[in-house]
């Protein structure tokens, strides 16, 4: 079954019959599905927040309107602008719209650092990417509010993926969820959130900071997500590690989504190791940058069961690489003590290096502090700070294995 036919009929099953509704192409006894609802599947849609520069407005100005979600300006809704300079966040800016929808924010000789822009309601918040104000030229801001539900059952796991990788003594899992919620407003997770619960025994949770209304934080047992969902597609990725008590491990991940449309399982594999997966494809194996992995993935159709869970048995699990594990040893240091800590180390650590070896070394320290300076602008966001820094410190541990073998 094709992707878009399968998404189409689980939406169908999880909404019911929708008023003209596109019917073309969904098999026979399906619920029919609405054009607006497949182009909330497919991604497609109104943003909720849009932020561009704009020749029309001055220099310095921020020029904000509000919307319903027929476009339809709205008075009388409170807007924040909020503003980062140089690691410090300055007060926030608070404005009423009127007038269609539109309130100004003038920050003429203030313009510097990293802006956002966002409005809460019904216990939502939508805000807009960080922006910069530069040149000649205003932006213009425009924030879409729309109604406000509950209702979990809208919720389609379209895509989940368990990607399992190795270091000394445990296994490190990371599980991204491509989420869909079909509604047609907000979906308010509330105060208890949506529980994702970890496999017993897991450790280290961590996941990045979150740009927008949605947070994650490991609670009781469980990756609990909060704040909100726009209608349509949400991604959602975290990690945590297990231990290794053998060549064999069996370990089971649950799967908490009344529909789910497909599932992959990945493994960074050696030679001899196997992995299955209960009532998925047989694993094949697969090349990637220079890496082999093992892959078992499974469809599913609106008339089968919840999920639940998905059962991985990965055999013939050997030691890791040294130069690997320095190199995943060092990039889980600078994730939890930040990149002062391997800056600090320069001071001690010139004098005993080979001379060769200084410029090297001392380019990737600059490109350290460079990164460090611009996260602290506002000029880059947490996602890129995390994924640099590591490639930077893998790149030192690299060459400190090659001197020391």
């Amino acid at each position: 079954m094709r992707r878009p036919l399968l998404l189409c009929a689980l939406a169908g099953a999880l909404l019911g019959a929708a008023p003209q509704a596109a019917q073309a192409q969904l098999p026979e006894g399906h619920a029919p599905v609405s054009d607006e609802q497949i182009r909330r599947l497919l991604g497609e849609g109104p943003p909720l927040s849009a932020a561009n520069p704009d020749p029309a407005i001055p220099a310095g100005i921020v020029e904000v309107q509000v919307v319903g979600p027929d476009d339809a300006p709205l008075d009388g809704v409170q807007v924040r602008l909020g503003t980062m300079r140089q690691g410090v966040r300055a007060a926030p800016r608070l404005a009423t719209t009127s007038g269609g929808g539109l309130v100004r924010f003038t920050l003429t000789g203030e313009a510097a650092g990293a802006h956002r822009v966002s409005i809460e309601f019904d216990g939502v918040k939508v805000s807009t990417a960080p922006f910069t104000l530069e040149g000649e030229r205003g932006v213009r801001v425009v924030l879409r509010k729309l109604p406000v539900g509950h209702d979990l059952d809208l919720l389609l796991l379209r895509a989940g993926q368990l990607v399992v990788e190795w270091k000394t003594g445990r296994m490190r899992l990371t599980q991204t969820l491509d989420l869909i919620h079909l509604g047609d407003g907000m979906l308010a997770l509330g105060d208890d959130g949506l529980r994702i619960p970890l496999p017993d025994g897991a450790t280290a949770f961590a996941t990045e900071p979150s740009m927008n209304d949605q947070r994650l934080a490991e609670m009781a047992g469980a990756a609990v997500l909060t704040g909100s969902l726009p209608p349509g597609p949400t991604t959602v990725t975290f990690t945590y590690d297990l231990p290794i008590d053998g060549a064999t491990e069996t370990l089971r991940v649950p799967v908490p989504f009344e529909k789910t449309a497909s599932y992959q399982v990945v493994v960074d594999a050696s030679e001899a190791m196997r992995l299955s997966v209960e009532g998925f494809s047989e694993a094949r194996r697969i090349a990637y940058q220079g890496r082999e992995l093992l892959v078992s993935e499974v469809e599913r159709t609106p008339d089968q069961p919840p999920l639940g869970s998905v059962e991985v048995r990965i055999e013939g699990i050997a030691g890791s690489n040294p130069a690997r594990e320095l190199a995943i040893g060092a990039a889980g240091l600078i994730a939890v003590f930040g990149v002062g800590l391997v800056l600090r180390r320069r001071k001690g650590e010139g004098a005993a290096r080979p001379v060769d070896d200084l410029a090297g070394d001392d380019a990737l320290y600059d490109e350290l502090l460079a990164l460090e300076a611009s996260a602290a602008r506002g000029d880059v966001g947490p996602s890129f700070l995390a994924r640099e820094t590591e490639r930077l410190v893998d790149e030192l541990a690299a060459r400190r294995v090659r001197r020391a073998g």
